[in-house]
């Protein structure tokens, strides 16, 4: 009965579902020692899910044990390498040791990602603008509503069609 009970338990545990849950939990900010443990299962079913680590990192710095966070977060910038929050949260941890070197290597490269990131976000705002200034201030083509031609450059008024306004040589 009881090795019944554990199939089952496993059974659930393995499901999309409990999946999902987890994913829900490791993201929860107030969780604590739950959001850990469902960190380390999304971990276990996604090693490359850097979210997870920073996550559970964090939830570790919450609780006091720099080394573990530090180490969560290391893994995170090492599966995404542009990960400013992680470089950032790894530097404050740095400076709370005492490894100032450390800290401030970590908090400046958060810096240059984040001046990265606008550098990117102001580049494709700008393009945007651009692309719907142009769509703005294109002329719409005039429309030729008749066309008439002349035999010769001085035409006479007899040659203008009969809705064209009268012809006047003098000023």
């Amino acid at each position: 009965m009881r090795r019944l009970l554990l199939t089952v338990a496993s059974l659930i545990a393995a499901s999309p579902v409990a999946a999902i849950d987890d994913r829900q939990s490791c993201l929860n900010q107030k969780a604590g020692d739950v959001r850990i443990e469902a960190c380390s299962r999304v971990i276990g079913t996604t090693p490359q899910d850097a979210t997870a680590y920073y996550n559970r990192g964090a939830t570790y710095q919450q609780k006091g044990d720099f080394d573990r966070a530090i180490a969560d977060f290391s893994k995170a910038i090492e599966l995404k390498a542009n990960y400013g929050a992680a470089y950032n949260a790894r530097g404050f941890l740095h400076a709370a040791k005492g490894d100032y070197q450390r800290a401030l290597a970590d908090v400046m490269r958060a810096d240059e990602i984040a001046k990265e990131r606008a550098k990117a976000a102001h580049a494709i705002v700008a393009q945007e603008a651009t692309r719907a200034h142009k769509k703005e201030s294109q002329q719409p083509k005039p429309k030729v509503l008749a066309k008439a031609s002349f035999k010769s450059p001085s035409a006479s008024t007899d040659q203008l069609p009969k809705w064209a306004p009268p012809f006047n040589d003098s000023p």
